[in-house]
């Protein structure tokens, strides 16, 4: 559902040129790019990040979940819906998801088995799978 505030594009914005900037080739990065994590689940993370070349089929999704998934809230989110999506994500195949909270300036970072992780102020760095990007939270949510 898109949403389209200019907030939540400039976060995925920030997201985007911050880690492409940062990651060697041939990493990929996408916005909501389409995803068929299964076979009845289609997701557009708002970004993707993946770490090897995807197979590109004419008229088919990337199949699987992106090594790194990032989600911005929007108004029209519930907390039931992000945490399936999380699940979703991590439980087919993706290493991390990350959950940015536009109006409380945090990013939720999220691993299989590993509590989950409240990122305030500073610096998102050594998070898997990507430990060397440095995302400042300043400049990600406009300082």
């Amino acid at each position: 559902m898109p949403n389209n505030d200019s907030v939540h594009d400039a976060i995925k914005f920030e997201f985007n040129a911050s880690i492409a900037r940062q990651l060697p080739e041939p990493a990929m990065i996408g916005n909501e790019m389409a995803f068929d994590v299964t076979p009845v689940h289609v997701r557009h993370p708002d970004v993707a990040v993946m770490l090897r070349p995807v197979r590109r089929e004419a008229g088919r999704k990337v199949q699987g979940a992106p090594d790194l998934a990032i989600e911005v809230v929007s108004d029209s989110d519930t907390a039931a819906s992000l945490d399936d999506r999380v699940e979703l994500y991590l439980n087919h195949g993706a290493t991390a998801v990350w959950v940015a909270w536009p109006h409380s300036r945090r990013v939720d970072i999220h691993q299989k088995g590993k509590p989950t992780r409240h990122i305030r102020e500073g610096v998102i760095q050594g998070e898997e799978p990507i430990p060397n990007v440095c995302i400042e939270l300043a400049k990600l949510f406009g300082a």
